[in-house]
């Protein structure tokens, strides 16, 4: 197949989706370190409405992806700037928490890693987004095995590691992270609660909200982020393809970003690792880690093994293999057409585009 034939692939298997409702519209950016290979965009920001064509460098609401780039970078420069570590119980810092005596050996590496036995998710926003009342379900909701003897998916833990920070810190997580991580970067867009206002690229709906009766941009579309003022530590960053292909170059060059150090060269190393033994499914801190062990990949089982990745519930992924520097982003307003009926298109979707792009980028 040539490579025209491959573009040509990629853009049919985009446009059927479209067609088919996956998402209105979607960005995909793929690179080999700083070499952008293939960039382009697709669809409308509102469904059917050609007047909101996607336009490069829109601001989307990454959801999940908050949890790698976001939260899990700013737990990890702060264990260099606090007497943290992986290691620190996570009641040494929210005292409150520890309300049950399995909850007392819970780390901060149980909660990156999704291995605190915590479930994966709770309405915590339910009845009346009470953030105290979603704060005390939180505190009082039981483990479902003992930490370290299941990989559960949680949402939750993330919630505990935004606050985590804020204690530590005395900073909101968006100030957390402009301040350490994407200011020093030059990120001019990746942030919490962007302001529509004072956002001079477009930002890409993810929909109406019934709960709280308002179009969602700029602001999160994930309700328990929400209720934690729109920076749960589990959701909440909004961010481009661009600046998100410049924070992987950060992880791929052993944390440094030009001439700014942003990241312990140790710790970058540590998110290209398994943390979770065996019989546990692997995970790295704050990301998907690709073996040749499971069924399925959003990536494809192309992809090579050892690459990390995550997604977002909104439509976004994102992987990015150290070995190759190959780096695939793609953001989208899934949620805008459906919350839950074109979750089994997504699911197709996604090896197939990365199969794609691995194909055409050889």
């Amino acid at each position: 197949m040539t490579n025209n034939d491959q573009i040509e692939s990629i853009t049919r298997l985009v446009e059927n989706a479209i067609l088919d409702k996956v998402f209105p519209c979607v960005e995909i950016l793929a690179a080999r370190g700083e070499e952008i290979l293939y960039h382009q965009v697709f669809g409308n920001r509102i469904p059917d409405d050609p007047s909101t064509k996607l336009e490069k460098n829109s601001l989307f609401d990454l959801a999940s992806l908050t949890k790698p780039l976001a939260t899990t970078n700013a737990i990890l420069h702060l264990c260099e700037q606090a007497s943290i570590s992986l290691e620190t119980p996570v009641y040494e810092i929210i005292p409150e928490f520890a309300n049950q005596d399995d909850k007392t050996r819970i780390t901060i590496r149980h909660l990156l890693t999704h291995t605190s036995g915590l479930p994966d998710w709770l309405a915590l926003y339910e009845p009346r987004f009470d953030k105290q009342q979603g704060w005390n379900l939180l505190l009082s909701t039981p483990l479902i095995k003992p930490p370290g003897e299941i990989t559960i998916y949680s949402c939750l833990g993330f919630i505990l590691l935004g606050e985590i920070i804020r204690r530590l810190s005395a900073l909101s997580l968006n100030e957390y992270c402009r301040k350490y991580l994407f200011n020093p970067m030059q990120l001019r867009y990746t942030r919490f609660n962007p302001d529509p206002l004072h956002v001079d690229i477009p930002i890409v709906p993810t929909g109406y909200c019934s709960l709280r009766k308002v179009t969602l941009s700029g602001i999160v579309h994930d309700e328990n982020a929400a209720l934690f003022d729109g920076e749960g530590g589990n959701s909440g960053l909004f961010g481009t393809a661009q600046e998100t292909h410049k924070i992987c170059l950060m992880l791929l060059n052993n944390g440094k970003f030009s001439d700014h150090r942003i990241l312990p060269k140790r710790s970058v190393n540590s998110l290209f690792q398994n943390h979770n033994p065996s019989p546990l499914i692997p995970r790295s801190l704050g990301w998907d880690y690709k073996t040749g062990e499971a069924d399925y990949w959003s990536c494809s089982h192309q992809m090579p093994d050892g690459s990390i990745g995550h997604l977002g519930f909104t439509g976004t992924s994102l992987w990015v293999d150290p070995d190759s520097k190959f780096i695939f982003i793609a953001l989208s307003n899934r949620v805008f057409i459906s919350r839950e009926d074109n979750i089994p298109l997504m699911q197709i979707f996604r090896p197939n585009l990365h199969r794609l792009l691995l194909e055409h980028l050889g």
